[in-house]
């Protein structure tokens, strides 16, 4: 399995790191989903929020649309973003809500 060098470093997460979203293929054959699996628990581990989305399937790079699935991670990132404050439905906000 191989470990991406700069994810190998997770000291480099700290309080002030932004939120963060993510989706992941589980078949993904260049990138294990593992590497994505320990950053995301590293940002918890920091209390940072975080969502990861793991796919069975796609493999490496599915981009926008994951053809092996209708779930579009997009509007999962959305809805996060939502709940996060950083979106309302309409739009952008400027600031996150309080």
């Amino acid at each position: 399995m191989r470990i991406l060098p700069w994810l190998a470093r997770l000291s480099c997460i700290a309080a002030a790191t932004l939120m963060f979203t993510t989706a992941h293929a589980a078949d993904d054959k260049s990138v294990p989903v593992a590497n994505s699996l320990r950053f995301f628990d590293a940002l918890l581990a920091h209390k940072i929020s975080a969502e990861l989305i793991v796919f069975p399937a796609g493999g490496h790079g599915f981009g926008l649309i994951n053809a092996t699935t209708p779930d579009r991670w997009m509007d999962r990132c959305h809805d996060w973003l939502i709940a996060q404050g950083w979106l309302s439905k309409q739009g952008w906000l400027s600031k996150p809500a309080t």
